[in-house]
């Protein structure tokens, strides 16, 4: 499997910040390194336009000669699939990337799609892109979010990336949603909700699944730093499911003024040496 799409990375939000955050393009690919992270997915296009060159192609730079593999990433809010496909394959080649993880939230910040545009829009990436990994990167507790999009992507995609932001979650309304009980999934357990996500996806696709966790905090009220923490590494000691998955990589790797991969978190992530789990 393609280094750039499997195994232990991360996303890359925002290519200033997070050289901001870390102090050179460098030192960012230093970073990946150091916790044991084997790819990136770096933000190369918006809803609307494709990022500048500068600083975006430094980073990817520094981050492949460093040994880490990139695949671009982008919004893709479903507002005209032409355009939408001709902008993803625009970053992808002003980048010098191969591989794509299409960000497809339906609902989101004005994201609308239907089942045919999905379709469309996939089935055109895969034509111009035959020898090229595609993914989609979405919701991680899909029961309530428009599941059957999903289903149409499958024949198109490589693989899916289930956001799986457990904050608090997994609460007694979401298990009751799906018939499952307490006993299955303990409630508020990043490990647990995990477990949940992944059998969920699993009754819905047979592509793998690389997952997204939670390295940030705020966006939830009493979402604290110190309990983002707490869950992470309670998720690192905990989590026993790698053999489900393609790889794992963690919303985000932080920038300047970005609530997202503290001290703790880095320090926690770095001792795991999580690209082992995917080789075991």
């Amino acid at each position: 499997m393609e280094k750039a799409v499997s195994g232990h990375g991360t996303f890359i939000y925002d290519a200033a910040a997070t050289i901001a955050r870390y102090g050179s393009a460098e030192l960012v690919a230093a970073a990946l390194k150091e916790c044991d992270m084997q790819h990136a997915w770096v933000r190369i296009h918006g809803g609307t336009q494709t990022h500048p060159a500068y600083p975006t192609l430094p980073l990817i730079n520094a981050l492949k000669s460093a040994g880490i593999a990139v695949a671009g990433w982008g919004w893709c809010p479903g507002d005209n699939i032409s355009i939408e496909v001709e902008r993803a394959l625009t970053a992808l080649s002003e980048f010098n990337l191969e591989h794509y993880v299409a960000d497809v939230e339906d609902g989101v910040a004005g994201a609308n799609w239907s089942v045919s545009e999905i379709k469309t829009f996939f089935k055109s990436l895969r034509t111009a892109l035959p020898n090229s990994q595609i993914g989609v990167s979405t919701f991680g507790f899909i029961p309530w979010h428009t599941p059957k999009l999903m289903s149409a992507a499958e024949p198109f995609v490589d693989f899916f990336a289930p956001q799986v932001y457990w904050f608090t979650y997994p609460t007694l309304k979401i298990l009751q949603s799906v018939g499952a009980n307490t006993s299955q999934y303990p409630l508020d357990s990043s490990v647990s909700f995990a477990r949940l996500c992944i059998d969920q996806w699993r009754k819905l696709v047979k592509k793998p699944l690389v997952m997204t966790g939670q390295a940030y905090w705020g966006e939830v009220a009493d979402y604290t730093q110190g309990k983002a923490e707490a869950k992470l590494q309670e998720f690192i000691t905990n989590f026993d499911q790698w053999k489900k998955l393609q790889g794992l990589n963690w919303w985000h790797m932080g920038g300047k003024g970005q609530n997202a991969m503290s001290f703790a978190m880095y320090q926690a992530i770095k001792t795991a040496q999580l690209n082992g789990k995917f080789s075991e």
